[in-house]
């Protein structure tokens, strides 16, 4: 009888290391989603007047930082260049309102596709390389209340914005030229955290 207790402890080990496999694989939860691609990101924080560059590693997460003292900043490049159409889906979620929040697609000379998170609004904004933006003003969807679905879609004749998969703004500047994805968090008086467990383009 007592030789059966180590059989049985073993297989409710072996069983309950299944079901936490099977909970990772269809877990519907932000941190089961899609992984941060390794190496494949420039990382930099600003305080004080300086840039701290950062080797990019792989993560299943990432916590983007930044204390309470004004524009300290924290942002990530994607290192691939990139032509139209692009695609980019990201979960994110703030610690607080009070910071800024720049999101989406950079190409050089005025060109990018941003959702932008100013303190109280979403502003989805983009540009062609004419240094007049078009801008919509979104209402609602706090990032510091839930978890926000951010994607950004750029096609060779328009570009949609959704948030939580809802159809937030469409616009005709169509940026040109390869794109780099871009995130950065900025401080605008309050310490602020932003957290991506989920990302693809």
């Amino acid at each position: 009888m007592r030789k059966k207790w180590p059989i049985t402890i073993t297989a409710i080990i072996i069983a309950v290391v299944i079901f936490i496999l099977i909970l990772r694989i269809y877990n519907l939860g932000p941190f089961f989603q899609e992984t941060i691609i390794a190496g494949d990101w420039e990382f930099a924080t600003y305080a004080g007047g300086k840039f701290y560059n950062e080797t990019a590693f792989g993560r299943l997460s990432l916590t983007f930082d930044v204390n309470s003292t004004m524009d300290s900043q924290v942002y990530m490049l994607s290192q691939q260049n990139k032509n139209l159409p692009v695609t980019s889906t990201s979960l994110i979620r703030t610690s607080t309102t009070n910071c800024k929040i720049d999101w989406g697609w950079l190409g050089t000379h005025n060109n990018y596709a941003f959702l932008t998170w100013n303190g109280t609004h979403w502003i989805a904004d983009t540009d062609n390389g004419s240094s007049t933006p078009e801008k919509t003003t979104i209402d609602g969807y706090l990032p510091s209340t839930d978890w926000r679905k951010l994607t950004i879609e750029v096609n060779a004749t328009q570009v949609t914005y959704h948030i939580d998969d809802q159809l937030v703004a469409t616009h005709t500047k169509i940026p040109t030229g390869e794109l780099q994805f871009y995130g950065e968090l900025t401080s605008i008086g309050n310490a602020a955290k932003l957290w991506i467990p989920s990302h693809n383009y």
